[in-house]
């Protein structure tokens, strides 16, 4: 009886149906994604950028060259790790720095893409300035757009980011 009375109707677990779909009947379904989906073969999503906010070139030029701002995150690093390292028991200290010492050596080698090189320059001028809103915004922005590129420093630099934070309310 049930059988009967669903003949002709979807049930909530059948395929979507196509219409207007050449040579295809009103019930055919999709077999593939490919079917369904609108054409645009080899994009990426937004013209290939990270975020739909994310807009190249907007807000982020540098006004120096990337030696003078991986130098200039080179010593910032080295002046927050050194500031904050005697704030921590020795576990949280040996970890932080080991963390940090992975990114010292991507950006000695030149590791890093240039446009996460100009967020850490961004984080490190904000912490300078003691900015504690843009470092949230760009601390953020880092592990949301550069996920593929940071590895278990980011957590040595979260920490960092929390003690130099600790260490500008005090």
């Amino acid at each position: 009886m049930a059988a009967a009375g669903l003949t002709g109707n979807k049930g909530w677990n059948d395929p979507p149906t196509i219409s207007g779909m050449a040579g295809g009947s009103a019930g055919q379904t999709a077999s593939r994604l490919s079917d369904v989906a609108p054409s645009g073969e080899g994009q990426l999503p937004n013209g290939g950028r990270n975020s739909p906010n994310e807009n190249p070139g907007a807000g982020d030029v540098m006004c120096h060259d990337a030696s003078e701002s991986r130098q200039f995150i080179l010593e910032q690093l080295n002046h927050r790790k050194e500031a904050c390292l005697p704030r921590l028991n020795a576990r949280h200290a040996a970890e932080m720095d080991q963390h940090l010492a992975m990114l010292q050596e991507q950006l000695s080698g030149n590791m890093l893409s240039a446009r996460l090189e100009e967020r850490l320059h961004k984080l490190f001028q904000a912490l300078a300035d003691a900015d504690r809103t843009a470092v949230r915004t760009v601390q953020s922005e880092i592990v949301l757009n550069h996920s593929s590129e940071i590895s278990s420093w980011m957590i040595g630099m979260k920490r960092l980011v929390h003690e130099s934070s600790k260490m500008l309310s005090s």
